[in-house]
Parts: structure tokens; C-alpha cells; sequence
């Protein structure tokens, strides 16, 4: 994808989503782009400097820091129980025009609502009263990743659970992180879209009907969704086992 893109959809993003966006996501947006731009110029500058392949410079592209998340105003979807999403994130690029080389999207639901989120007869004091003094509980918590070249699972993959910061106060152990489902390569954009129709279902009925909008989803799609279902098109019609094709140390997708 390309960086013009990339810093396009980002824009657009924090326009569109202003709505459902807390106060400081566009500051979190702005830094995002700022790096994407800085790191891009330092990738390109090493790369004219040497051919060296002991010497590729860091890949490109834009973070979204756990400490600094982006956040969601909060969810009315579930009646009587109101949450906070937020999301934090890596990608990265080393060509233009090809696929990130990392990929780590974290989704994160929140709820403060006391009822739901404190456990009595597990909960120690200490536990209890950071809950109620900060932003509340994760509830719930996924990523979509990019696998590592060693990883056993899909190369593209959704999870639950994994490794909580400091203040999620999870209820799991980081250990749990299994399975690790397929699913297609995702960006912010495609996430962000993900979010809205299903947390703020309103707010997305206007979104999915506006111009720029639907032009910078499309381009997301065709970067990141054409090619992964294309093959698990041709792999199910070739009547072969799509999820051998798909898991990352038996394929070359």
C-alpha cells in the first residue's frame, strides 16, 4: 500500500469517526500520521544509501501505543451494559504497494459498570478500588495479527486473550492465547469499520452511505481482502484442505 494511501485513510478515518471518536483520537491519528511520515523518510534515506542487504533499514509505517490508545466514545449497543472500545496497534511496510510485514492490531471492550466487572469473591480491595478510580475493566480483549515466520496458526489470524497491560485488570492469564483463528489481513481502516456496525450501529448507518468513505474502504479491501480470498476461492474449488493452505508454516501465502 502505498504511503500516500496509507496517510489518505487515516485522515479520513478521523473525519468520518469524529462522532464516535473520544476527544483526544485525533491527536493519537495526528502522532499516527507523523511517524508514518518521519519513519517512511528514514527508510528511504537508508535505502539510497547502501545495497547492503546486512543494512535494510527498519520498515515503515504507523503506531498506536497501548499507553495511548484510540478510543471510542462509549457503546449504548447492549442495553443497561455501556462500554469503551479501544484499539491499539503496529504496521509496518518495507515495499509499496506490497502487504505489511507486521501486522498487530489490539481491540480492546471496557465497562466500568460495576455490576458486571467486579467478581466479590475474587476480587481483592486493591482490585476493586483500581477499577472503580480508572477506566474500568477490559471485558474483553483480541488482536488480529500477522504471524512470525515461526509461528505455529493461520499467517493471518484473530485471537482472544494474550498479553494484558498493566491496568486492563484481565481476568485471564497472558499464557491463554489460543486458538488462533484464520482470518483475512485487516487494517485500521477495516478494524475502525468493523467497530462502528458493530458498537454504534446509528453513527454506521450514515458512515456507510458517504462518498469519501466508501472510497477509502475500497481501497482497503482491494489491498488487503482481494488477494486472501481470491486464493481461499481457488483453493476450496481446487478441492484442497484451505486451511493447510492458510496456516503459516505450510503455505507461502
Amino acid at each position: 500500500m502505498r504511503k500516500t494511501k496509507i496517510e489518505a485513510g487515516l485522515s479520513q478515518f478521523k473525519t468520518v469517526f469524529q462522532r464516535i471518536l473520544e476527544d483526544d483520537a485525533s491527536q493519537v491519528i495526528d502522532e499516527a500520521i507523523l511517524e508514518l511520515d518521519s519513519s517512511k523518510k528514514e527508510y528511504d534515506e537508508k535505502k539510497r544509501r547502501t545495497d547492503n542487504p546486512k543494512l535494510v533499514p527498519k520498515p515503515w509505517g504507523y503506531t498506536v501505543y497501548p499507553q495511548k490508545p484510540l478510543r471510542f466514545r462509549t457503546s449504548e449497543v447492549i442495553k443497561g451494559f455501556p462500554m469503551s472500545i479501544d484499539i491499539y496497534c503496529v504496521i509496518r511496510w518495507e515495499k509499496e504497494g506490497e502487504m505489511p510485514v507486521n501486522q498487530q492490531i489490539h481491540l480492546r471492550v471496557w465497562s466500568k459498570e460495576l455490576d458486571y466487572v467486579i467478581r466479590p469473591e475474587w476480587d481483592a480491595d486493591q482490585i476493586i478500588e483500581r477499577i472503580s478510580s480508572q477506566y474500568g475493566r477490559v471485558m474483553l480483549r483480541c488482536h488480529f495479527d500477522l504471524a512470525n515466520p515461526k509461528q505455529e496458526g493461520p499467517k493471518y489470524h484473530l485471537q482472544f486473550g494474550g498479553e494484558a497491560q498493566s491496568d486492563e485488570v484481565w481476568w485471564l492469564p497472558g499464557i491463554v492465547d489460543l486458538p488462533r483463528i484464520n482470518f483475512p489481513p485487516m487494517d485500521l481502516i477495516l478494524i475502525g469499520q468493523l467497530i462502528a456496525a458493530n458498537f454504534y450501529k446509528e453513527e454506521y448507518e450514515r458512515i456507510r452511505n458517504e462518498i469519501e468513505w466508501i472510497g477509502t474502504v475500497r481501497e482497503s479491501q482491494k489491498i488487503f481482502l482481494k488477494d486472501y480470498y481470491q486464493l481461499c476461492l481457488t483453493e476450496i474449488n481446487s478441492d484442497n484442505i484451505l486451511l493447510d493452505r492458510l496456516w503459516n508454516s505450510w503455505q507461502k501465502y
